[in-house]
This record gives structure tokens, C-alpha cells and sequence, in this order.
């Protein structure tokens, strides 16, 4: 299923709450709600601010905006009912980007960083850091390898997904290759004495992961399917 957003629109955090999936936009206060069967649009609500990751914790929309802050959102009115200033042992903690809520923590992509926050999301205290260092090897560091920028969280076989991000993936101006196809991958792990690879699968080259992705088993077939947001729109892959 596609469904694909105005051009005045960039399209950020996308969180599945129920029978729905909502999405962010970066700049233009508008947010989006979709049928999770049909994607079919709902409603449209606003914001304030920036919006940058959305993570559902049962009750509540979590919301991002590259500020040390952390909103919390109505799922039904989209009205804001809470915030939180996350902090650890040195002070504030911004640049707060893509959310996934796992066991009662909000886990959150700091970013132009290799880190993961660990969010009390009752306090803003950050309970410690997942350190992605190493991930992306030095040797394969370009300008347009630029962050780490996704995550997901398969709650089936507990695990975690993390995406980069082509910073300059956002117009011909600057990116080596404007034309290339925006591609989408999932990697099979193959094992053997001493040593594990990992064989890319194409999903598709249609849509790219942009700016946010998570994993849920939408369809109830025990299996992971894969919704990403970014600014063509937000799709969903089965």
C-alpha cells in the first residue's frame, strides 16, 4: 500500500497506534492519519514546531523535534497532555530524533551521533546508551553516508533495526547520485564457522527508508512488515 504526500509536505515519524498509522511532517505543522488496512487518509491534525520521530507507547502519541524535549500526544485528539526535558548526568539531551518504545523506555536516535538513548519516559532520565560506534565501518564514511537515523523494534523475536541516512538524499543539489533509485533492503544472515555475512534482499527501489521506519507484524501472519515514512509519503510493505 502507498500513499504519497503533497510536495509541500516532507514527511518524518510515522508510529502505528491501533488500527491506524499516524505521520509527522518536518516543517509544516501538519500531521497525518491513516487507515493501517488501507491507508486510506482519516484526518489531518497540527503542531507546533518541528516534527521529527513518533513512537505509540498503548496510551500516548511520543513526539520529537530535535529539541531535548519530549511531547506527549492524545491518540484520538492529537492534543498535547505532557512533555518531558530528557537529560542524563552532564544536562540536557537534544537533537532527540527517531523513537521506538520498547519495554516501557523510549529508545531515542540522537542525532550526527552513533548513540541511542535510553528515556524513562516518566522522568526524561536517560537510563544509558545504546553505542552503535563501529556499525558503519571509517572506510565507508562519505559526506553523503552521513548519520544513523532509524530504528525498529521487532517485539516477536526481540530485536532491533537500525537504518543510516543519505543526508544529501534530498535533491540533486549536493547528492553524488540524484537519479539513483530510491531502494529499501533487508539483509539475510548467513552463518558459518568463524564468520557471519549478510546477503542484501531487495524490498523495493520505489521508496527508500527516508526518514523513519518501523517494523510490526501488521497482518497478524507471525511475520515483520515494514512501514517507512519519508517525503514521498508514508508506505507500508507486507
Amino acid at each position: 500500500a502507498r500513499h504519497e504526500l503533497a510536495d509541500e509536505h516532507f514527511g518524518e515519524g510515522v508510529a502505528v497506534a491501533g488500527d491506524r498509522i499516524m505521520q509527522l511532517t518536518w516543517q509544516s505543522g501538519v500531521g497525518f492519519s491513516y487507515d493501517l488496512a488501507s491507508f486510506r487518509l482519516l484526518e489531518t491534525f497540527s503542531y507546533t514546531g518541528e516534527g521529527w520521530g513518533l513512537a505509540f507507547d498503548g496510551n500516548r502519541l511520543i513526539m520529537s523535534d530535535g529539541t531535548a524535549r519530549l511531547r506527549f500526544l492524545d491518540p484520538d485528539t492529537f492534543a498535547e497532555i505532557g512533555s518531558v526535558q530528557v537529560r542524563d548526568a552532564d544536562g540536557p539531551v537534544d537533537q532527540l530524533n527517531e523513537l521506538e518504545y520498547i519495554d516501557g523506555q523510549v529508545f531515542a536516535n540522537i542525532w550526527q551521533t552513533d548513540q541511542i538513548a535510553r528515556i524513562d519516559p516518566g522522568t526524561g532520565v536517560v537510563t544509558g546508551f545504546v553505542d552503535l560506534t563501529g556499525l558503519l565501518p571509517e572506510a565507508d564514511r562519505t559526506e553523503s553516508v552521513d548519520v544513523l537515523n532509524g530504528i525498529a523494534y521487532d517485539p516477536d523475536r526481540d530485536r532491533l533495526f537500525v537504518t543510516g541516512k543519505r543526508y544529501w538524499a534530498h535533491g540533486p543539489a549536493g547528492d553524488p547520485e540524484p537519479e539513483a533509485p530510491p531502494v529499501l533492503y533487508w539483509f539475510k544472515l548467513s552463518r558459518k564457522v568463524g564468520k557471519a555475512s549478510y546477503e542484501p534482499q531487495m524490498i523495493d527501489n520505489r521508496s527508500g527508508v527516508g526518514t523513519m521506519v518501523a517494523a510490526r507484524d501488521v497482518n497478524g501472519d507471525k511475520k515483520a512488515d515494514v512501514v517507512v515514512g519519508n517525503k514521498r509519503g508514508t508506505i507500508l510493505f507486507l
